[in-house]
Protein backbone atom coordinates (compact mmCIF):
# COMPACT_ATOMS: atom_id res chain seq x y z
CA UNK A 1 0.00 0.00 0.00
CA UNK A 2 2.68 2.49 0.43
CA UNK A 3 4.43 1.31 -2.41
CA UNK A 4 0.95 2.71 -4.36
CA UNK A 5 1.07 5.82 -2.52
CA UNK A 6 4.45 7.13 -3.22
CA UNK A 7 3.72 5.91 -6.94
CA UNK A 8 0.38 8.29 -7.19
CA UNK A 9 2.45 11.15 -4.92
CA UNK A 10 4.70 11.18 -7.75
CA UNK A 11 2.58 10.80 -10.49
CA UNK A 12 1.17 13.83 -8.94
CA UNK A 13 3.77 15.70 -8.88
CA UNK A 14 4.84 15.33 -12.14
CA UNK A 15 1.67 16.40 -13.64
CA UNK A 16 1.93 19.74 -11.93
CA UNK A 17 5.32 20.12 -13.04
CA UNK A 18 4.07 19.49 -16.66
CA UNK A 19 1.41 21.90 -16.26
CA UNK A 20 3.50 24.93 -14.76
CA UNK A 21 5.98 24.16 -17.27
CA UNK A 22 3.72 24.71 -20.21
CA UNK A 23 2.46 28.07 -18.61
CA UNK A 24 5.80 29.59 -18.07
CA UNK A 25 7.23 32.04 -20.67
CA UNK A 26 9.90 31.08 -22.88
CA UNK A 27 12.08 33.96 -24.38
CA UNK A 28 13.51 33.33 -27.60
CA UNK A 29 16.70 35.52 -28.44
CA UNK A 30 16.66 36.73 -32.51
CA UNK A 31 18.99 35.07 -34.52
CA UNK A 32 22.64 37.48 -35.07
CA UNK A 33 22.33 38.79 -38.45
CA UNK A 34 23.98 37.28 -41.01
CA UNK A 35 27.09 39.17 -42.80
CA UNK A 36 25.87 40.44 -46.20
CA UNK A 37 26.76 38.50 -49.16
CA UNK A 38 27.11 41.10 -51.51
CA UNK A 39 28.64 44.73 -51.27
CA UNK A 40 25.95 46.96 -52.62
CA UNK A 41 26.26 49.97 -55.04
CA UNK A 42 24.31 52.30 -55.95
CA UNK A 43 23.96 51.92 -59.34
CA UNK A 44 19.99 51.77 -59.74
CA UNK A 45 17.41 52.88 -57.18
CA UNK A 46 15.13 49.45 -57.99
CA UNK A 47 17.95 47.32 -57.92
CA UNK A 48 21.91 48.26 -56.75
CA UNK A 49 24.55 46.50 -58.61
CA UNK A 50 26.78 44.48 -56.72
CA UNK A 51 30.14 42.59 -56.64
CA UNK A 52 29.04 39.05 -55.64
CA UNK A 53 31.58 37.48 -52.62
CA UNK A 54 32.74 33.88 -54.29
CA UNK A 55 30.61 31.01 -52.65
CA UNK A 56 32.34 29.15 -50.02
CA UNK A 57 32.92 24.96 -51.31
CA UNK A 58 30.08 24.33 -48.51
CA UNK A 59 27.45 26.74 -50.31
CA UNK A 60 28.27 25.40 -53.70
CA UNK A 61 27.88 21.90 -52.37
CA UNK A 62 30.80 20.58 -54.94
CA UNK A 63 28.93 21.89 -58.14
CA UNK A 64 30.77 23.48 -61.03
CA UNK A 65 29.82 26.85 -62.63
CA UNK A 66 27.48 26.53 -65.29
CA UNK A 67 28.85 26.42 -68.67
CA UNK A 68 26.29 28.45 -71.34
CA UNK A 69 24.21 25.95 -73.10
CA UNK A 70 22.85 25.24 -69.52
CA UNK A 71 20.73 28.03 -69.39
CA UNK A 72 19.47 26.67 -72.89
CA UNK A 73 17.35 24.27 -71.47
CA UNK A 74 16.00 24.51 -67.94
CA UNK A 75 14.43 21.53 -68.24
CA UNK A 76 17.16 19.50 -68.94
CA UNK A 77 19.62 18.07 -66.20
CA UNK A 78 22.55 19.66 -67.02
CA UNK A 79 20.58 22.75 -65.44
CA UNK A 80 20.39 20.97 -62.13
CA UNK A 81 23.95 20.30 -61.80
CA UNK A 82 25.69 23.62 -61.71
CA UNK A 83 25.39 27.07 -60.02
CA UNK A 84 24.36 29.90 -62.79
CA UNK A 85 25.69 32.93 -62.56
CA UNK A 86 23.56 36.30 -62.73
CA UNK A 87 25.27 39.91 -63.36
CA UNK A 88 21.76 41.19 -61.55
CA UNK A 89 20.80 38.73 -59.25
CA UNK A 90 24.17 37.11 -58.04
CA UNK A 91 24.78 33.11 -58.64
CA UNK A 92 21.66 30.68 -58.39
CA UNK A 93 21.18 27.02 -57.86
CA UNK A 94 18.28 24.77 -59.28
CA UNK A 95 18.07 22.52 -56.60
CA UNK A 96 15.06 20.61 -58.20
CA UNK A 97 12.67 20.76 -60.79
CA UNK A 98 9.58 18.58 -61.08
CA UNK A 99 7.25 18.55 -65.04
CA UNK A 100 4.00 16.26 -64.97
CA UNK A 101 0.98 17.23 -66.90
CA UNK A 102 2.31 20.59 -68.17
CA UNK A 103 3.00 21.58 -64.49
CA UNK A 104 6.62 22.43 -63.99
CA UNK A 105 7.49 22.96 -60.19
CA UNK A 106 10.93 24.17 -59.10
CA UNK A 107 13.01 25.01 -56.14
CA UNK A 108 16.10 27.16 -56.60
CA UNK A 109 18.92 28.19 -53.86
CA UNK A 110 19.86 32.32 -54.47
CA UNK A 111 22.06 34.89 -53.37
CA UNK A 112 18.94 36.97 -54.00
CA UNK A 113 15.09 35.21 -54.43
CA UNK A 114 14.17 38.09 -57.14
CA UNK A 115 15.87 35.72 -59.80
CA UNK A 116 12.77 33.50 -59.36
CA UNK A 117 10.79 35.88 -61.77
CA UNK A 118 13.58 35.33 -64.58
CA UNK A 119 14.10 31.47 -64.09
CA UNK A 120 9.88 31.71 -64.29
CA UNK A 121 9.81 33.53 -67.81
CA UNK A 122 12.48 31.11 -69.13
CA UNK A 123 10.88 27.91 -68.12
CA UNK A 124 7.37 29.70 -69.87
CA UNK A 125 9.59 30.56 -73.21
CA UNK A 126 11.40 26.96 -72.89
CA UNK A 127 7.92 25.09 -72.23
CA UNK A 128 6.33 26.12 -75.57
CA UNK A 129 2.05 25.85 -75.69
CA UNK A 130 2.20 22.58 -73.25
CA UNK A 131 2.91 24.68 -70.02
CA UNK A 132 0.25 24.85 -68.17
CA UNK A 133 1.20 26.25 -65.15
CA UNK A 134 4.75 27.26 -63.53
CA UNK A 135 5.80 27.67 -60.24
CA UNK A 136 9.22 28.60 -59.00
CA UNK A 137 9.98 28.77 -55.07
CA UNK A 138 13.60 30.59 -54.31
CA UNK A 139 15.16 30.14 -51.12
CA UNK A 140 17.92 32.55 -50.12
CA UNK A 141 21.31 31.33 -49.11
CA UNK A 142 21.11 33.59 -46.10
CA UNK A 143 17.85 34.28 -44.21
CA UNK A 144 14.55 33.30 -44.06
CA UNK A 145 11.59 33.23 -45.84
CA UNK A 146 10.80 31.74 -49.88
CA UNK A 147 9.83 33.43 -53.17
CA UNK A 148 7.34 31.98 -55.15
CA UNK A 149 6.90 33.33 -58.70
CA UNK A 150 3.43 31.75 -60.31
CA UNK A 151 2.58 31.82 -63.96
CA UNK A 152 -0.52 30.33 -65.67
CA UNK A 153 -1.96 31.48 -69.08
CA UNK A 154 -5.02 33.16 -67.43
CA UNK A 155 -3.60 34.75 -64.70
CA UNK A 156 0.09 35.47 -66.10
CA UNK A 157 2.95 35.91 -63.03
CA UNK A 158 1.84 36.82 -59.52
CA UNK A 159 5.13 36.95 -56.78
CA UNK A 160 4.23 36.05 -53.16
CA UNK A 161 7.27 36.00 -50.55
CA UNK A 162 6.38 33.99 -47.66
CA UNK A 163 8.08 34.04 -44.28
CA UNK A 164 10.98 36.66 -42.93
CA UNK A 165 13.32 38.19 -45.75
Amino acid sequence: MRTLLIAITVLIALAIAIVVAVRLPVEVAPPPPAPPLAAPEGDTPERPAREELPLSPEVRLGLPDCPDAAGDDLRSADALECWFADGTFGPWHMVSSLEIQGITITRLMATDPGVAGTVARRLVEQGGSGVEEVLVYAKPLRGAGVTRVRWTPDDGYHTSVFGDR
